[in-house]
């Protein structure tokens, strides 16, 4: 402190510090304590908990041996057992006829293969409302409804199947015949077919068909021979459902009995397959999208059995059946200064099968094509501009450029064209009396029909959003659409342009098709990895069919 002296300041500090060093009064240091004693006995009570833990989970259970008892589920519950006989109808069993027992949900709970005898049990939790399908190949596919499964002998049943259509047989490919010479029409140009050496071996502009036995990859030239004309007695069941997947794997089902025969391995291609069937039994043909070979598939050998490539440069985009049944025509794009399309027709006939006959060039891109029923015009897609060419096949005449007036029909750009592509697999469609056009929007909500005969748009049928894919039914009333984002298959009344009704199928629906008499439609389920069965008549799934792999398209093969 200013003005103190030095002894004085000395003996204040000296104060200060005695009283800094002073011990811990008494109470304070009992407090503490208290707070040790507190925290050591809460220690030892934790480690006394734990051992007695331990000594009870463990030491203790090697004296008792406690009970075990799971957790019941469903598949623990009292089983009972149920027996099926499976016999044709002269009553002689049938064995390796495939059994499914199913809950009320149409869920596989089991399923076995009948024996010699023709019998076939399962263990089943019990319950009611079971049923059970039988199904071998050959045979139309038999239910049991209302099946009740109890802890005691449950009644055997009977089952009598019905023999289908047999098998047949289909010829083997021909040589090309002798090319036809084109000529250039009304801005379409009719490309000659490849020219023949006097041998009758295909030369020069495009590639031959592939022979079955030779490399996939490799193109062969075909002659013509009496070897090759010769019709071979293949036989092939008929007819088939063709199931197609990713990486070119091919399902065969016989539609009979709903059973899936056989699962082709890959075939050598990644792009998307579109299907059609010719009048070639036993074959059907691929048109990998996006690709410049046409494949026609062997549905005995589950192979390629010819490839037909067109030139290079020239992408696959649809296919189309001439109704005559001995050419099916190629719609495709083609990459030049100006991209433009391409039509090519290829033989199906016995005597020429897998030549190209013709190749013409139009204008523009080609996005999907159909024929009419008389096969004495072509509908041409052209989305990327939005219009409708007719197109006269037997000269290569466009008789009609009809414009899409309806701007959300146009190719659309960014994530909504992958979308489109990715998704929609068939949105052309043709009434059966020829009268109407119908096409699917990009946007996948409403359909529109265009008149046959003038190109003009007629109405628009609003749907919903998620088309997947449109079909006409055979009996010319009903457009069957499958809507992906529903799950469903909507029928639309063409009378009153409405939505006449909606039947819940799988997951993900992408593509459809009918049998040929139109009862029954097949609908194939991305997402769910099945084939939906319905009955036309009843509008409802009366089967569905699990696949090992994903469904991306289906047709019916006769």
């Amino acid at each position: 402190m200013l003005g103190q002296r030095p002894a004085d300041a000395y003996r204040a500090y000296q104060s200060r510090s005695s009283r800094s060093r002073q011990p811990t009064p008494p109470r304070k240091r009992r407090g503490r304590v208290a707070e040790v004693a507190i925290i050591a006995i809460m220690v030892v009570a934790g480690l006394f908990v734990i051992l007695v833990g331990f000594w009870a989970f463990t030491l203790g259970g090697q004296e008792t041996e406690p009970e075990v008892r799971p957790t019941p589920t469903l598949g623990e519950r009292p089983r009972g057992a149920l027996r099926v006989i499976v016999q044709g109808e002269a009553g002689n069993p049938l064995a390796d006829a495939l059994v499914e027992f199913r809950d009320r949900l149409d869920q596989i709970v089991a399923s076995e293969r009948t024996d010699q005898g023709g019998q076939a049990d399962a263990f089943v939790p019990v319950g009611a409302d079971y049923s059970v399908a039988v199904r071998i190949p050959g045979y139309e596919v038999a239910r049991v409804l209302d099946v009740v499964v109890t802890e005691q002998a449950s009644p055997r049943h009977e089952v009598t199947l019905k023999q289908a259509l047999g098998a047949r047989s289909f010829p083997q490919k021909a040589a090309p015949p002798a090319a036809t010479v084109g000529a250039s029409v009304n801005n379409a140009q009719v490309v000659p077919a490849p020219a023949r050496s006097a041998s009758g071996s295909v030369v020069a502009s495009a590639a031959p068909a592939t022979n079955r036995g030779a490399p996939a990859a490799t193109a062969v030239s075909t002659t013509t021979s009496t070897e090759a004309n010769t019709a071979t007695n293949l036989q092939a069941p008929a007819p088939q459902l063709i199931v197609a997947h990713p990486d070119a794997r091919f399902t065969t089902i016989d539609p009979a009995s709903n059973l899936a025969l056989r699962t082709s391995e890959p075939l050598g291609w990644r792009q998307f397959p579109l299907l059609e069937s010719a009048d070639s039994p036993g074959m059907i043909w691929v048109g990998p999208r996006g690709s410049n070979r046409l494949i026609a598939l062997d549905l005995v050998e589950m192979a390629v059995a010819n490839e037909i490539k067109l030139d290079e440069g020239v992408a696959i985009t649809g296919l189309a059946v001439q109704p005559s049944g001995d050419s099916i025509w190629v719609g495709g794009v083609q990459a030049d200064a100006q991209v433009s399309g391409r039509v090519v027709e290829v033989s199906t006939a016995a005597d020429s099968f897998g030549a190209i006959l013709r190749q013409i060039n139009v204008p523009a891109a080609v996005s999907e094509l159909a024929a009419r029923a008389d096969g004495g015009m072509l509908y041409l897609l052209h989305r990327g501009i939005g219009q409708l060419s007719f197109l006269r096949p037997h000269d290569g005449q466009t008789v009609l450029n009809a414009r899409i007036r309806d701007d959300r029909l146009s190719e659309p750009t960014g994530p909504t064209q992958q979308t489109f592509r990715r998704f929609i697999r068939s949105n052309f469609a043709v009434a059966t009396d020829q009268s109407e056009l119908y096409f699917v929007n990009p946007t996948r909500e409403r359909i529109l029909a265009i008149s046959a005969a003038s190109g003009e748009p007629t109405r628009t049928i609003e749907v919903g959003e998620g088309i997947a894919a449109i079909q006409m039914h055979p009996d010319g009333i009903h457009l069957y659409v499958a809507n992906r984002t529903l799950g469903m298959v909507q029928l639309v009344d063409l009378e009153t342009a409405q939505v006449a009704d909606a039947i819940p199928v799988g997951q993900i629906p992408r593509a459809l098709t009918f049998s040929p008499d139109g009862t029954r439609a097949y609908v194939a389920n991305q997402g769910s990895a099945t084939v939906s069965v319905i009955d036309v008549a009843e509008r409802r799934v009366s089967d569905t069919i699990a696949m090992n792999y994903d469904p991306l398209d289906l047709i019916y093969a006769s």
